[in-house]
């Protein structure tokens, strides 16, 4: 079944393959976002670039079966040890650096059935990862031994490939039976049956982004090996593709498959499997197993969770009333940068709570970035600037959560950030005060009401009259602009709220959308009058208001103001600031819109350097996240917001035009109705 005689012939006349206990030779670089493949019980890992362009290889003493990095850096690969098709035995998991150290060591038994080979290896959270090849063992990081997983009517005998799942339960890839979704106990949940009769399945993956299951599976005699997409909640087919003895499967960091084979070398498709590169040659010796290096965009500077990886080295959720350091990146201490916009998530919380980031080596400030109750995933931008070693203090105030945080924007020196510590200056709460006990424990706005807020002239933020009580710094022109973060908090109904100079007419747009019971965020860019304050209207019930104050620009910067206007609303009946892209539907899943953003609303066609959007989801049809990015840049990697079923959520963001003078936007997985206004542009 598996052509071992001719890799020994192509590596023994290349005078590479060496059979010993001595250490390993050839090591090679780990590489973020690149491949590291092998074939069945080969003593060689190939790398390959991301583009399949082979790098580089490492020659282990011992032969590897399947492999998969984990949630430490290291390179687990499965050694089979004695075991032959058919019977019992005992197998080895070793843990290896990028020089082939073994850094651990597990061990785990099992029984591999006459059709099943050992050797696919997956992570799922809190550090467990699953080998299988018949039977299905269950190992932790840290310690040595595995443990078979039982299900339902007794232990697996023909398991071939599993992919954890976000919610810990684990699809599991059976030799000749159906596909099924089993929980951390071995409780069977559901049984899917394959759109398409195939001969056995081999490997599985499962993409969240598009809620989609992929698999491949073996055809009967004469039929092709193929590749199937379907829904991941009916089980409908979406798309399918082939290729040549397809064995394991892996969804890349950038949403490609990448099919490995039994007899070629591998090929990556699109996730429509239309098929794109092939690794290396047709010729090169087979690659069987996959693995991805886990990829760290520049952006993210942070991620808790268990086997995501980012700048910042913590693994493990934040635990209550805790604080973590996070390293800003190098670029906002050279050239000049004044701050960084950081887009910070909350994900997996185990109970309401908080987060408050601050300046390293200054005083923890009373006030919040973030909100959220258990099992919210949720976000909120952030302006910020590095404290003492150029790191930011993130505090969790209860329970247990995870945290990401993304680099979105770094202000340049043109554009004249002034950064202050975090002040509180509006707490209509009873019972609750702000840092000068202005504005504090007033009561709940009512339906319709507007409150005027003092900004300027408070908490270090200059006025911009000058009479003598308001004179600014020495040096300094008056705030023009402010920049506070708004919290929403005891809201009696669904409505929303929006901030704007107090001079102006207030403008048909949103800045935070409300649901009762819930405490919602966001980030606002606002001018202030010329007595410096901004008004807050709250459309619908009564909800309590929070305001931060963070920054203010002068007018000097080259931040330009508009009044806020929309450019995009795609529900039916909804109108924008010209006419254009309004009411053209919901933003279906995985489909992506381009947003003219230039040319409309007082923004110029050229000389623009980027536009601050608020953007808004609404009339989900399931859970997912919204992106916003440069037309014609790459897709990032990060979200900027994540709601759920029917749920209204609104974040702010700042974002390049491409050339086109557009932006592109897209809803990740189910459909959702997307609302886009500007607030302000940067001057080239």
């Amino acid at each position: 079944m598996r052509d071992i005689v001719r890799f020994i012939a192509k590596y023994f006349a290349a005078g590479i393959l060496v059979f010993s206990s001595t250490p390993p030779l050839f090591a090679f670089d780990f590489v973020p976002g690149d491949f590291y493949t092998t074939f069945r019980n080969a003593p060689l890992i190939e790398h390959f670039d991301s583009s399949g362009n082979f790098v580089d290889s490492l020659q282990l003493p011992y032969g590897v079966e399947g492999l998969a990095f984990g949630p430490d850096g290291l390179l687990y690969v499965v050694t089979a040890g004695g075991i032959s098709y058919g019977f019992c035995g005992t197998f080895n998991v070793n843990a290896l650096d990028s020089s082939g150290v073994v850094h651990a060591s597990y061990s785990g038994t099992n029984c591999m059935s006459a059709n099943t080979t050992l050797g696919s290896l997956s992570f799922g959270q809190n550090g467990k990862f699953y080998v299988s090849g018949g039977d299905l063992t269950e190992f932790t990081v840290g310690q040595p031994w595995g443990i078979p997983v039982s299900i339902d009517d007794g232990i697996f005998t023909g398991v071939v490939s599993t992919k954890p799942l976000p919610s810990g339960n684990i699809l599991v890839m059976n030799w000749d039976s159906p596909l099924q979704e089993i929980s951390s106990s071995g409780h069977v949940l559901r049984t899917i049956v394959p759109p398409i009769d195939l001969y056995a399945g081999h490997g599985v993956d499962y993409e969240p982004a598009i809620n989609s299951i992929f698999y491949s599976m073996q055809g009967y005699s004469g039929e092709s090996d193929q590749i199937i997409r379907m829904d991941g909640n009916s089980g409908q087919l979406i798309a399918q593709g082939s290729y040549y003895y397809v064995d394991q499967i892996l969804i890349s960091h950038d949403r490609r498959l990448i099919a490995a084979s039994s007899e070629r070398a591998a090929q990556s498709f699109d996730l429509n499997l239309t098929p794109l590169t092939q690794f290396g040659f047709q010729d090169a010796v087979p690659q069987e197993f996959v693995a991805e290096y886990p990829f760290r965009p520049q952006s993210r500077i942070a991620d808790t969770r268990s086997g995501f990886a980012s700048a910042d080295g913590h693994f493990g959720a934040l635990r209550p009333a805790t604080s973590i350091s996070v390293q800003l990146p190098d670029a906002s201490v050279t050239g000049g940068v004044s701050g960084v916009a950081l887009n910070l998530v909350v994900t997996n919380p185990s109970s309401p709570g908080y987060l408050t980031m601050w300046p390293s080596g200054t005083s923890q400030p009373a006030t919040s970035n973030i909100n959220f109750v258990g099992g919210q995933t949720v976000a909120n931008l952030a302006i910020i600037g590095g404290g003492q070693n150029n790191q930011v203090q993130v505090y969790n105030s209860a329970g247990k959560t995870d945290v990401i945080a993304d680099a979105q924007w770094f202000f340049t020196p043109a554009q004249q950030l002034r950064l202050i510590e975090p002040v509180r200056l509006l707490d209509t709460r009873k019972g609750y005060s702000t840092d000068d006990r202005q504005y504090a424990g007033i009561g709940a706005l009512s339906a319709g009401g507007i409150l005027k807020v003092q900004i300027a002239g408070r908490g270090g933020i200059p006025r911009t009259e000058l009479d003598a009580n308001s004179v600014p710094e020495p040096g300094q022109a008056g705030a023009a602009t402010v920049v506070v973060n708004v919290t929403a908090t005891n809201s009696t109904e669904y409505g929303y709220v929006t901030a704007w100079a107090s001079n102006q007419s207030m403008p048909g747009t949103s800045n935070l959308n409300l649901a009762p019971g819930n405490t919602v965020a966001n980030l606002v860019v606002s001018q202030v009058d010329t007595k410096g304050q901004i008004s807050l209207f709250n459309a619908t019930g009564q909800t309590d208001l929070i305001v931060d104050a963070v920054a203010w620009f002068p007018a000097s910067s080259n931040l330009k103001m508009i009044t806020p206007s929309r450019l995009l609303d795609t529900r039916a009946s909804a109108n924008t600031i010209d006419g254009q892209f309004r009411g053209g539907g919901a933003l279906a899943g995985g489909s992506v819109l381009g947003l003219t953003v230039t040319g409309r609303a007082g923004i110029p066609h050229s000389n623009v350097d980027g536009v601050i959007l608020n953007l808004t989801t609404t009339n989900p049809t399931g859970p997912g996240y919204a992106q916003v990015w440069t037309s014609g840049g790459v897709r990032p990697y990060a979200s900027n917001l994540n709601y759920e079923s029917g749920q209204t959520v609104a974040n702010l963001a700042f974002v390049v035009p491409g050339a086109d003078g557009k932006v592109s936007l897209s809803s990740s997985t189910n459909s959702a109705d997307l609302i886009v206004d500007v607030v302000g542009w940067f001057q080239h």
